[in-house]
């Protein structure tokens, strides 16, 4: 369809003299022009987060059906996500590849007596306004394509132009102050400037330096935005009101929920055209329907607790309702740490920890005993959910600190420590890890080891100052054997790849991926295949997280100069056959390690590279010689750590059309067969939630990987310094696939579903 058949369309929006008068004819010609059945059109409510449409019944009466902004209908998932959405049929399968919870609503079916088959629905917007949703219903001949809905989308433009118009929207937010007479436009555009020159929010430069009211900006905000403006009240939300979100998190990003009940949240914020913003919200809060607000960056925070960039009038009405709420929060966190240490010592588990020598501590007798249980319960807690991490955080006098647990890569909140113990639990942690407990000024690194049930706990300590006390990190270091290498789920080929690398007398071989991607884990899984007697093996880490049995493993410490390159100076005089270098850190590390390589020896090491191509120019970059490391190099691993569907509970589909498409798509239709995949008989997995994975629907982690192992011309490439791209055609051409790739694989094998692969190579 070519888009100069909308053109007839164009013409009678202009020269129409209202959009109403336009739509009366539009109903009838836009479903010949793209040979459908049926248009439809549903209109913003002026002050709701809904959309409506009014449509003509088989009686001749007119009928009103509303759509909230949710996943109960089409057109309101569209007024929510504001994104174009084609629909080629109404299988269940094709609206869990938009969204699991995605419904249709068949009120406008029963009132104009016409079944959708197939519909591509569209957001009514003109900057940041938006105005409505657009439906074409049923294509005649076939289904919709996406010719079609690039056209479709040419209407929708011409259709939210006029609307616009007639609304007399506002051009910018702060737009209707300056109609109002409140300043004049070049007053506007100086409030901005000093706004960005200051960092701070254009409303606090309006209300301090132009005596402009709150409520007054307010208004001129919900007529740009067309939702209803929210002011602060002297009431801000503890703890338990924000139901342990982070409020770190929503301060950064301006918003707040103000409701929730039975999968509806009321939701304030500061920008509700912010796209971004809206998804993210719909994924911290997983509701089923939103109603947005729209209120001032500075009164946001106060909903809060954050009064810095209110007035001293406003924040002082807000003293009594802060104690009040500090003490209610004290009240739930004093339960809530009772609870956790009853159940914690219902289970009879102890830890025992290292003599430590004696440090007078300024704490009571009472606070160490509890901080002594506390500490060790929380261990024991962290060790059976498998956390990575423990985040001791504390915050602003007379509000409880808060305890975090890192597990499968996301960090949730597990209970509050009241601000008076708070002071005695770092204080012990201080005393197990060797750390100087009188000192609070600075950041300090330790390590601690406990023995619970017979098995060693080995952790990694870090205390940061903060502006409201000290807060921890104690990271739960791998214990024990390294991991099989057979556990790394390697793709077949790569598996088969890498063994042969193993078996070269020497070479450089690098495992990339950010921080936390398990290069460590491979690393290591790599070593305990080659780690027999009759190799000698050095590793130099910081720290030292896995231990073997046979490997020669030496601690960074840079506080006396023991550093990566001193230690593999050393290394090259005591006969080493293999080296494993924690971390490339920088340019004299990595010479060292290609010279180490090109005489004799075997170096494996990590970088943190997004992937195998651009690792080698990173490294050029960083200034390695480019004709030797050609020569070193034997391969390069990206990876990154994708959370698995819980075995328990996933559920078997077939996919859809389009989502077949996709994934033949992005792996490369001519490579696809590669799979063994057939299409009749495929199924994939989607997370469903129970017990075991706490209703999440995600158990664990696995890899997914790049391996990229240098040909002649690859050799050849690297030398002449050519550009990551061109070698990642030659990688792939030479069997490589990548992380996407790899992927996928394992999304046919069941291990991962298509929403947790994309968050994790987004960035890629």
């Amino acid at each position: 369809m070519h888009p100069q058949v909308i053109l007839s369309l164009n013409k009678i929006l202009l020269h129409a003299p209202s959009f109403d008068d336009a739509w009366k004819k539009l109903i009838t010609e836009v479903p010949k022009v793209f040979g459908c059945e049926q248009v439809r059109l549903y209109r913003k409510h002026p002050s709701k987060s809904e959309v409506i449409a009014r449509v003509s019944g088989k009686d001749g009466k007119q009928q009103v059906i509303t759509l909230s902004f949710a996943t109960s209908s089409i057109a309101g998932y569209t007024a929510l996500v504001r994104i174009p959405i084609l629909l080629k049929s109404l299988n269940r399968s094709e609206f869990t590849l938009i969204h699991p919870d995605l419904r249709f609503d068949s009120r406008y079916d029963a009132a104009t007596n016409v079944v959708t088959r197939n519909l591509i629905s569209l957001p009514l917007t003109h900057g940041d306004a938006f105005l409505g949703v657009l439906q074409l219903v049923n294509k005649k001949e076939g289904t919709f394509q996406r010719e079609d809905e690039a056209v479709a989308r040419l209407l929708a433009d011409l259709f939210a132009r006029r609307m616009h118009e007639e609304l007399q929207i506002p051009k910018g937010p702060f737009d209707a102050l300056v109609h109002g007479g409140f300043l004049d436009a070049d007053a506007l555009e100086a409030a901005k400037a000093a706004a960005r020159q200051r960092g701070l929010p254009v409303s606090v430069i309006l209300r301090r330096d132009y005596g402009i009211a709150p409520m007054e900006i307010g208004a001129s905000l919900e007529r740009y935005y067309q939702v209803p403006f929210v002011a602060f009240e002297g009431k801000f939300f503890g703890d338990n009101a924000l139901q342990g979100m982070n409020r770190a998190y929503l301060k950064k990003n301006f918003w707040v929920p103000l409701k929730r009940e039975e999968g509806r949240c009321v939701v304030l914020v500061h920008n509700p055209a912010d796209l971004n913003l809206m998804e993210d919200i719909r994924h911290a809060l997983g509701a089923t329907s939103y109603e947005f607000r729209v209120g001032l960056p500075e009164e946001i925070l106060a909903f809060l607790g954050d009064f810095s960039l209110l007035p001293e009038a406003a924040a002082t009405a807000t003293a009594y309702t802060d104690a009040e709420s500090s003490e209610a929060d004290a009240k739930a966190v004093a339960s809530g740490l009772a609870e956790f240490l009853e159940a914690a010592e219902a289970g009879g588990d102890t830890v025992d920890v290292a003599k430590a020598d004696h440090v007078e501590e300024d704490i009571s007798a009472e606070s160490r005993q509890q901080a002594v249980s506390f500490v060790n319960k929380m261990i024991i807690h962290a060790h059976t959910i498998g956390a990575s991490d423990i985040h001791i955080e504390p915050s602003k006098p007379g509000t409880p600190g808060v305890v975090r647990m890192r597990v499968d890569g996301a960090c949730a909140k597990v209970l509050g420590v009241p601000g008076d113990l708070l002071p005695s639990v770092v204080s012990r942690i201080k005393i197990i890890s060797g750390l100087n407990i009188a000192e609070r000024r600075l950041p300090q690194d330790g390590k601690a080891k406990v023995r619970f049930k017979g098995k060693e706990i080995e952790m990694r300590v870090a205390t940061l100052p903060t502006v409201y006390g000290e807060s921890v990190v104690l990271r739960m270091l791998a214990a024990g054997q390294a991991m099989p290498f057979e556990k790394l789920n390697l793709s077949a080929d790569n598996a088969r790849r890498i063994e042969a690398i193993m078996k070269r007398p020497h070479g450089i071989f690098l495992v990339v991926g950010p921080t936390g991607s398990g290069k460590t884990t491979t690393l290591h899984a790599i070593l305990g295949r080659i780690n027999t007697p009759d190799k000698k093996i050095w590793t130099v880490e910081d720290p030292v997280e896995i231990t073997q049995p046979g490997l020669q493993q030496v601690q960074v410490d840079t506080s006396i100069g023991l550093t990566f390159a001193r230690i593999m100076r050393a290394f090259l005089r005591a006969d080493p056959d293999v080296i494993l270098v924690g971390e490339m850190r920088d340019l004299e590390t990595a010479q060292i390690g290609v010279e180490a390589s090109l005489t004799g020896h075997f170096v494996f090491s990590t970088l943190h590279t997004n992937s195998a191509p651009e690792t080698v120019t990173r490294l050029l970059e960083m200034g390695i010689e480019p004709l030797n490391f050609s020569e070193a190099l034997q391969g390069v691993l990206a990876q990154r750590l994708v959370k698995t569907l819980c075995s328990a509970c996933k559920a078997p589909y077939a996919p859809s059309d389009e989502e077949w498409e996709f994934l033949v798509e992005q792996y490369g239709a001519e490579l696809f067969p590669e799979l063994g995949v057939d299409r009749q008989t495929v199924q994939l997995y989607r997370a469903v939630g129970c017990p075991r994975c706490d209703n999440t629907g995600y158990k664990g982690r696995t890899g997914i990987h790049e391996l990229l192992v240098p040909t002649p011309e690859i050799r050849k490439a690297i030398a002449r310094r050519t550009p990551a791209d061109e070698i990642k055609k030659m990688a792939l051409d030479a069997g490589m696939r990548t992380l996407f790739q790899d992927g996928i694989a394992k999304i046919f094998r069941g291990d991962l579903d298509i929403l947790q692969l994309q968050k994790v190579t987004a960035s890629d």
